[in-house]
């Protein structure tokens, strides 16, 4: 789990104030992503939830924040925005929500997402999309880290050692397709053309 010391926090703001995130309009900042799986992450993902719609989405390129040697990944959205999440990320992983962390803001005022049998049905579908079809332009081995983390939340024993090794891309996606089928029983594999 990552903590950020105060040092560090009041860094991150003064990043992220460059960006046009004050504090009168934060609601709540999370870390997300890998680094809450992985011990090696490579970067840091932030997610800052905002009152009002942000002017930008992500920091312009070559505009980046690093944070113990890590570069930042900051996405911003308003909270309005953050309900409808697939919009913005359309391969939208809503059962991470539950690990997010956070590190400063009002996190009860966010309505994180609950997974109920519609959202399964979407993370099967985004699934399938960045898993199951090399040739398909969303396909990102890396994703077996969130597919992982998934089929844990569903009670299937996952090792540390196999979320490390998706992480880094050393295992293939189609060796998995046994356990796509089990955690999505309703589902099958559609064909990409």
């Amino acid at each position: 789990m990552v903590q950020l010391t105060s040092n560090e926090l009041t860094l991150l703001k003064d990043y992220l104030l460059s960006l046009g995130v004050t504090s009168k309009n934060l609601v709540c900042a999370f870390i997300e992503g890998s680094s809450l799986y992985v011990k090696e992450p490579r970067d840091l993902d932030i997610l800052c939830l905002l009152n009002e719609d942000p002017l930008i989405h992500k920091a312009p390129f070559g505009q980046f924040f690093v944070l113990r040697g890590l570069p930042v990944d900051a996405n911003i959205f308003s909270v309005k925005q953050f309900e409808q999440m697939d919009v913005y990320f359309p391969h939208q992983f809503y059962h991470e929500e539950k690990d997010y962390i956070p590190i400063f803001g009002d996190p009860s005022k966010v309505p994180l997402h609950t997974l109920n049998e519609e959202r399964m049905e979407h993370e099967a579908r985004s699934f399938d999309d960045v898993l199951l079809h090399p040739d398909y332009e969303d396909y990102r081995p890396k994703r077996l880290v969130t597919f992982f983390v998934l089929a844990r939340q569903l009670g299937i024993i996952i090792s540390d050692e196999l979320i490390e090794r998706a992480h880094n891309e050393e295992l293939d996606p189609k060796d998995y397709l046994w356990l796509y089928n089990r955690l999505f029983t309703k589902s099958s594999p559609k064909v990409h053309h």
